[in-house]
Parts: C-alpha cells; sequence; structure tokens
C-alpha cells in the first residue's frame, strides 16, 4: 500500500513537473520574441540617429554659411 502510495507520489510530482517546463518553454518562447523585438527596434533607431545626425550636420553647415555670408553682407554694407 505504501509502495502504491510513493508511486502516485512519484507520478503527481512528474506531472508537475512536466507543467513547469513546458510553462518554462513558453516562457522562453516569449523572452525570444521579445528579445527579437527589442533587437529590430535597437536597429531602427541607430538608422533613425543616423539620419538625425546628418541632417543637423547639414543644418550646421548651413548655419555657417549663412553667417559667412552675413558677415560678407556686413563688409560690403559698410564700405
Amino acid at each position: 500500500v505504501q509502495l502504491l502510495s510513493t508511486a502516485a507520489e512519484i507520478n503527481s510530482t512528474a506531472k508537475q513537473q512536466e507543467d513547469t517546463v513546458g510553462q518554462l518553454g513558453d516562457s522562453t518562447a516569449q523572452i525570444a520574441s521579445a528579445v527579437r523585438e527589442i533587437s529590430a527596434t535597437s536597429s531602427d533607431l541607430a538608422g533613425t540617429m543616423g539620419e538625425v545626425n546628418t541632417r543637423a550636420d547639414h543644418a550646421a553647415s548651413l548655419a555657417l554659411a549663412g553667417r559667412s555670408r552675413l558677415a560678407d553682407t556686413e563688409v560690403a554694407m559698410e564700405s
């Protein structure tokens, strides 16, 4: 009788462990999916930041050119 009881406990514990492993597998799949999404978002953000940097450099160049033309205009007006 005790042997049957022990076997039933082992069987129950094994079932619980199977369920736990299944849940861990599901969680792992969800984590992997989230990591892929984060990676894709990071790549998109890096691309966007590159574009912003390029446009900021262009704006700075335009500003410097504008200052230079203003200085030339000031010199021409003083002459």
